[in-house]
């Protein structure tokens, strides 16, 4: 697996970001170089929390947390694509049923996600994450939230991914299949460079894999 992941080209894995860092670290110097030098928002998110908690954008050297734990440090997206001046994540649904060969099964709907309050990378708004993260745990709380009562409508603040589709093709003229291609591939490498260690584990911990699976939700 690490001949195989060394091997790739770096177009191969290239929805991973220039400035993606894991790391036990207090004021690593690498990030306070990016921050320092390039004027950089960077996004913090700890491994192994959920709902958004413990995200936070930085754009200052004394922000980066004082905890010595892991956490993700990557270069945020300043421009991303907009729907209603709204950023959005997809929630997609992946089942492992076999680590030894590794067997994956995309469900082909999902979930799309909304931010409340429309997009600006004004440095004045850096904490405000109903603006800057998608959560449905964090946006169900905004005063501006709208449930969406008519599935297949663009309206509300969550779509499922065949609407999504649907805005891509009536409204912009795009053709969303190459998207949902890319988008399955990213899923598939990114369970490919976690099989060493998962086909690890799975040995030392599980007698049998008869009734054995793993579902995620990929965000």
């Amino acid at each position: 697996m690490r001949r195989w992941f060394n091997s790739l080209e770096r177009s191969t894995l290239g929805f991973c970001q220039e400035h993606s860092l894991c790391l036990r670290i207090r004021r690593s110097l690498s990030i306070v170089q990016v921050i320092k030098e390039e004027k950089m928002t960077m996004i913090i998110k700890p491994p192994n929390w959920f709902c958004g908690i413990g995200i936070k954008l930085i754009d200052k050297i004394e922000d980066i947390p004082s905890k010595n734990h892991k956490m993700v440090v990557q270069e945020y997206i300043a421009n991303p694509f907009l729907i209603n001046g709204l950023k959005f994540d997809l929630r997609l649904y992946v089942l492992l049923t076999s680590i030894e060969p590794v067997k994956l099964y995309i469900y082909e709907d999902g979930l799309v996600r909304f931010a409340t309050i429309p997009y600006s990378n004004d440095p004045a708004h850096i904490g405000n994450n109903m603006i800057h993260l998608t959560n449905y745990s964090i946006n169900k709380n905004s005063e501006k939230f709208v449930t969406n009562e008519q599935p297949g409508e663009y309206s509300g603040h969550k779509w499922n991914l065949k609407t999504l589709w649907k805005y891509l093709e009536e409204e912009l003229g795009l053709d969303w299949r190459p998207v949902w291609e890319a988008t399955k591939d990213v899923c598939v490498k990114t369970v490919l460079c976690g099989q060493g260690q998962m086909k690890t584990a799975a040995e030392d911990q599980i007698q049998s894999d008869y009734n054995c699976y793993k579902l995620w939700g990929f965000d």
